[in-house]
């Protein structure tokens, strides 16, 4: 008689037995990934489970790496030790040395480091990396504010962007962004972008504030016109020009 489980009850039996810990929905996109279609048959209380029993052979094969008593697991809070040096996930690094994750995995991207393999605290497949040598990596951004990969930081409790991200967001105008920053005296702090380029960050709700009559409205490029349902519509002055009158 084959076994079957589902992907919930599996996690529990490997823990339990093997003191492996894998989560039940790591094992399901395991599953999933490796074309396994589980057999369909009602639970305890008699509720119908559609393909969620799987055999204990499909889930070693699609977990085989997850399943390796070797791997090192995290602690809840993403990181291990490894000869005595510390390492984290992007993630854990990120929060620690209060950097973007992006920032972080564009330095490592280039640097050519190894990276370790591990498990998070959950049991998913994780890359783990080495504190000291990302400390290294990115000794210009520590201390500093960096963005994400959409253009964010968060300050204080306070979403700061460049103007560029904010004109992009709202749809308007670079030049309308910039003038009413300029006429609201709104300051910026000195931040990093989420290559680590240096950059100025705004405030978001108070440039929000500053072109408030205009969010929501139909914005104009900066040849004068804009479409509407499907129908371009302009000022007189970009009319004018159009039509050399």
């Amino acid at each position: 008689m084959i076994k079957r489980a589902t992907c919930k009850t599996w996690a529990k039996w490997f823990e339990k037995h093997e003191g492996v810990q894998i989560h039940g929905e790591t094992i399901r996109r395991r599953l999933n990934e490796a074309g396994e279609i589980g057999e369909t048959a009602r639970n305890r209380v008699g509720r119908l489970l559609w393909n969620a029993y799987f055999t204990e052979q499909g889930v070693r094969y699609a977990c085989a790496d997850l399943l390796d008593p070797s791997l090192l697991v995290c602690d809840p809070g993403g990181f291990t030790e490894i000869a005595g040096i510390r390492h984290g996930t992007v993630g854990a690094l990120a929060r620690l040395l209060g950097i973007s994750s992006d920032s972080i995995a564009s330095r490592l991207a280039s640097s050519g480091l190894a990276t370790i393999k591990g498990k998070a605290n959950g049991g998913q497949l994780v890359d783990l990396w080495p504190e000291p040598l990302v400390r290294k990596l990115c000794t210009d951004l520590i201390g500093k504010v960096c963005c994400d990969t959409d253009g964010f930081a968060i300050v204080s409790n306070v979403r700061y962007a460049t103007k560029a991200t904010l004109h992009q967001m709202w749809g308007l105008s670079p030049n309308t962004v910039n003038s009413r920053i300029a006429k609201s005296h709104i300051e910026p702090i000195s931040g990093r972008d989420s290559q680590g380029r240096p950059c100025d960050l705004y405030p978001e709700p108070a440039v929000r504030e500053a072109c408030a009559n205009l969010l929501g409205k139909p914005t104009c490029g900066l040849d004068g016109f804009v479409v509407v349902g499907g129908v371009q519509h302009g000022t007189v002055a970009a009319f004018a020009r159009f039509f050399d009158i």
